[in-house]
């Protein structure tokens, strides 16, 4: 039998989901917090050369879409999200 200080008592769980924080972060932002880091400058340069100059374009029913120039948000599932924005 359970103790009376413990009857309708549950556990809480909080969930967050963050997958879209990251969408807006702006590169020239990014760049500028990590030019003030230690960072070496291999990993430094491989970070701006990562996020420089990246575009999308979508094909569907043999139809392109015009190049959206990407100046936010970092690729999902790379490795790079974590490391970014602790």
């Amino acid at each position: 039998m359970r103790p009376m200080s413990q009857i309708g008592r549950c556990p809480h769980l909080i969930s967050l989901e963050f997958s879209k924080a990251f969408d807006t972060v702006w590169h020239s932002v990014l760049v500028s917090r990590l030019s003030i880091l230690e960072t070496l400058d291999p990993i430094y340069n491989f970070i701006i050369s990562f996020l420089k100059d990246r575009s999308h374009v979508t094909r569907y029913a043999r139809q392109t879409s015009a190049i959206a120039y990407i100046n936010a948000s970092v690729v999902q599932g790379s490795g790079l999200i974590p490391a970014s924005f602790v």
